[in-house]
């Protein structure tokens, strides 16, 4: 694909309608087996599958995949320079990387299930055993990912992502409904979507790899070098980060219960389907390298990005909050206590929005330094006060963590961003809209207003 042959928005814009469409299709899909899932296991069984994914967030530690957001930009901007060899270059060597990474954290991931059972004394190691293939095609994902976002395909990505739903909810509908084998056939169903879309994609994605192999140039510094040079805060802040998403469950746990567990992540879950649903990071990890010395353009489409997803976040968090109040007494009945923990989760919605926005102009202005500082020493303050507030308030005690923990990440970085930018930025450039904003809601108004209208006049004369 050249990149240089479409306006970048005309391509942003293209990239979120594509990825959104899909994203809400998708979620349609995701919803059918989260029927399913949470159906099947009662919130302990999936306390302990969340237990589960933990271990498995925890070796994905091993693989190094929180690179993929630098590699992604280092191929944009070498794309960007007409630098197409050393594109290449780079492509070549992270498949070489994650493919290996890859391959020895499931070996680990493996080898550690049974010491895991012991300590915790919690039945888990037959999950962790078929949890620990995905981690062996993680590598194969992981390199995909990259080139979808670098050479701006949303189409092969929605594609990708979709065959991971729709594989999921799949494989969890024979193994669960038809075969009755419940956690055990979560882990495979999970284990399968990972699987699936790698063989699918296999041929296009090699064809791919040999054209990059077979045409480079070396870049000047070494990959693993380059990497190491610029990469060590985005791994230190990615180990922070991490560590403490496996940790939190398993504090969690310890004090409150695995049923409680199983209640807190499907409220988490349904915070992380509004965060989803336009992936505004996605679409910016790939345009906003482009213009990283444009200071103008830089702001102007950090501030409107900002302000979209505030708007769009605002609308599904509340919509969907409504609609669980009166669906989860009938769909989801052993899990309501969830609904008032995701109203509470709500408050630091805002801050989430804005955080999808801010940390994507890190990584496209190469601070990862600065990215690391702001993300890991909040991170590791607040977890502090992790085990003391559940000891002494309980379940209320983890939610005002949670919204502390997320709060001051977000807050953390708007304020650097806002202060190495001179002061541009302020609450009510991000909340009001302008002329072309107003400009764009009309655009899309006539065009709904004009679709609506081709299909009466087409309705009107079939009747004829």
């Amino acid at each position: 694909m050249n990149v240089s042959s479409k306006s970048l928005v005309r391509l942003a814009g293209e990239g979120i309608v594509i990825t959104s469409s899909a994203s809400f299709f998708m979620k349609i899909v995701s919803l059918i087996g989260t029927l399913i899932v949470l159906n099947a296991l009662s919130p302990y069984n999936f306390g302990i599958w969340q237990l589960s994914l933990g271990i498995l967030t925890g070796f994905t530690l091993l693989i190094f995949s929180f690179l993929s957001g630098l590699i992604v930009t280092d191929i944009a901007h070498e794309i960007g320079r007409k630098n197409i060899k050393t594109a290449n270059y780079i492509v070549s060597k992270a498949f070489t990387f994650f493919f290996f990474t890859g391959l020895g954290a499931a070996v680990l991931m493996a080898t550690a299930a049974p010491f895991v059972t012991i300590i915790s004394g919690l039945q888990i190691t037959p999950y962790l055993f078929i949890l620990s293939i995905s981690l062996a095609f993680s590598g194969f994902q992981q390199i995909n990912t990259i080139i979808f976002q670098a050479y701006l395909r949303p189409v092969s990505a929605a594609i990708f992502n979709s065959i991971i739903t729709i594989s999921f909810v799949a494989c969890t509908a024979f193994f669960v409904l038809f075969l009755d084998w419940n956690l055990i056939g979560v882990a495979l169903a999970y284990t399968l979507s990972r699987v699936f879309p790698v063989i699918v994609f296999a041929p296009i994605t090699a064809k791919f790899l040999i054209d990059a192999f077979n045409n480079q140039q070396k870049d000047k510094i070494s990959f693993l070098r380059s990497l190491w040079i610029r990469g060590k805060f985005v791994f230190a802040g990615d180990w922070v980060t991490t560590g403490i998403g496996s940790l939190w469950p398993w504090v969690a746990g310890y004090f409150l219960g695995v049923e409680t567990v199983g209640l807190i992540y499907v409220a988490i879950m349904m915070l992380a389907q509004v965060s989803g649903f336009v992936p505004m990071s996605y679409i910016l990890r790939s345009i906003l390298p482009h213009f990283a010395q444009e200071t103008k353009r830089m702001e102007n489409w950090l501030i409107r990005s900002m302000r979209y997803s505030l708007f769009v976040h605002g609308i599904v968090g509340i919509g969907l909050l409504v609609g669980a109040y009166f669906l989860f007494p009938f769909i989801f009945p052993a899990y309501i206590a969830a609904v008032p923990i995701y109203a509470w989760l709500l408050l630091c919605l805002p801050q989430r929005a804005l955080g999808d926005v801010v940390g994507e102009w890190f990584h496209a202005t190469q601070r990862q330094k600065e990215l690391f500082y702001v993300t890991a020493i909040p991170k590791v303050v607040t977890t502090l006060f992790l085990p003391p507030l559940i000891l002494i308030f309980g379940l209320p005690g983890f939610i005002a963590w949670f919204l502390l923990y997320t709060n001051s990440v977000v807050l953390t970085r708007l304020l650097y961003m806002r202060f190495l930018l001179r002061n541009s930025f302020s609450l009510r450039k991000i909340i009001l809209f302008d002329r072309h904003d107003w400009g764009l809601v009309l655009r899309a108004f006539s065009f709904i207003r004009n679709i609506l209208k081709r299909k009466l006049i087409f309705s009107y004369r079939n009747n004829i």
